[in-house]
């Protein structure tokens, strides 16, 4: 079986990628800006990843990457023909993404960028207007770098046009329901861990499904409502109807997942959030206790050998 994981930003795509590199390991691939670059000289700007690459650059990147993948995660294949190509070249083939509700989703992405630009003297070229303590801006330069680069806008439907490029939305519920073999909803991870790894077990496979949080960029309430104003809470819905809509369909789809679960979800979850807090405790805490107590033990052990 070949997995894809259709990664959308700031959707726990990158604690998912966590998660499936410590299963497949050297079979797993996070075709990224690093791999863009070194195989096809292509760079997508941070802040806007409008570049999809298409069957003959994704072929390329597989071909020359010096490993033969089991799974595949990124932000940058296109689900309408990159997508395809993968179909044809791997057997078996499983596509699988997460959503997440769309006004936590943008808001994320908004102070995910606010924290890497924040202390820089001078912004790169294509931010005209400084949004890092004002989102109104955010959403300005958004438009204007959609007008004048012909970018995608990320405050408007960003999950949507994953789905298709067009935002025709009908088309994207279609794909969403049809093409993947698991849709996953962030405000539910854990369960929807649980019900991606039975469906693993129905096929034979085991799939580990511990984890620590990636990618996690930590704002205060404070911050919230210092920079989420009224309006721009107004305007990024207005901007995100499209992904409401694909959201509340994805939630259906979750919901059927949950009714063929092999076994009591409830029961499951209470069992793994223990085992889950257990194991982090000990990969997080233990390995920097032991850390500071061998720093301790080696100064302590110079001090009294000098």
């Amino acid at each position: 079986m070949f997995l894809y994981n259709h990664h959308i930003g700031r959707t726990a795509g990158t604690t998912l990628g966590y998660i499936l590199e410590r299963n497949y390991g050297e079979g797993y691939l996070n075709i990224g800006k690093a791999e863009m670059s070194k195989y096809l000289g292509k760079v997508p700007l941070v802040d806007f990843s409008h570049h999809q690459i298409n069957s003959d650059e994704l072929n390329s990147i597989i071909d020359n990457c010096g490993k033969f993948p089991k799974c595949i995660s990124s932000h940058y294949i296109s689900i309408h023909n990159g997508v395809t190509s993968l179909r044809k070249r791997f057997k078996d083939f499983k596509m699988i993404t997460f959503l997440r509700d769309p006004m936590p989703r943008v808001i994320s992405h908004y102070f995910a960028l606010r924290k890497k630009y924040l202390y820089l003297e001078e912004l790169p070229a294509h931010i005209k207007y400084d949004y890092r303590n004002d989102i109104n801006n955010w959403i300005r330069n958004n438009e204007y770098v959609s007008s004048k680069y012909g970018w995608i806008n990320y405050c408007k439907s960003r999950q949507t046009y994953y789905f298709d490029n067009n935002y025709n939305l009908d088309k994207a519920i279609h794909r969403m329901q049809n093409d993947f073999w698991f849709v996953g909803i962030v405000e539910r991870f854990e369960e929807g861990l649980l019900l991606l790894k039975d469906q693993f077990k129905k096929l034979g496979k085991d799939l580990n499904i511990m984890y620590i949080q990636q990618a996690h960029v930590p704002r205060s309430q404070q911050e919230i409502n210092q920079f989420v104003t009224p309006e721009a809470v107004k305007k990024l819905q207005d901007m995100n109807d499209l992904d409401r809509q694909l959201y509340e369909a994805a939630k259906q789809i979750f919901d059927e997942k949950v009714k063929n679960y092999n076994g009591d979800l409830k029961t499951d979850l209470r069992q793994f959030m223990l085992k889950l807090n257990a194991w982090r405790f000990y990969h997080q805490v233990v390995p920097n206790k032991i850390k500071r107590f061998s720093g301790f033990y080696r100064a302590l052990k110079n001090k009294f050998n000098s």
